[in-house]
């Protein structure tokens, strides 16, 4: 392996990585940088984690990612109005990967970051099921934050 200029964590010093945060997405089995790791996550000062669940439709059809920064809409008769500019995906959990065991739902189960002010909104937004998320950029976990 070519090592110039990286500083990759030896297995004997994995201890290090513990209580840092990916600052950029890392692949199942991707040797760990130095550089991938910062001493924040998503959830910093002012934010608040929203779980919401979508079913297709409401969100782009080639899903999302981690560090993906979306615009949170609410549409109510067919009007749409922007509850958040911007706003982070912390995670997905894809129906495919069965984690809540529902077998044949297509609902995605999706934590958004959003500041704390817009939390309540989003919330029952969802749960009304008049929620979409529109994507704006790629997975920029490092400007995330």
């Amino acid at each position: 392996m070519a090592s110039e200029g990286v500083t990759v964590i030896p297995a004997d010093r994995a201890s290090e990585v513990i209580g840092q945060y990916a600052s950029v997405a890392i692949p199942s089995g991707r040797l760990i940088d130095r550089d991938m790791l910062g001493k924040t996550g998503l959830l910093t000062p002012g934010k608040a984690a929203v779980g919401v669940a979508l079913e297709p439709g409401r969100f782009p059809a080639g899903g999302l990612t981690t560090g993906d920064t979306v615009q949170v809409i609410r549409s109510v008769e067919g009007e749409g109005r922007v509850i958040a500019a911007t706003a982070t995906i912390g995670t997905v959990d894809d129906p495919g990967d069965s984690t809540f065991g529902s077998g044949g739902s297509d609902t995605t189960v999706i934590t958004i970051v959003v500041s704390e002010r817009l939390a309540p909104a989003v919330a029952a937004a969802s749960m009304a099921d008049q929620l979409s998320l529109v994507l704006l950029r790629r997975g920029d976990l490092a400007g995330a934050g």
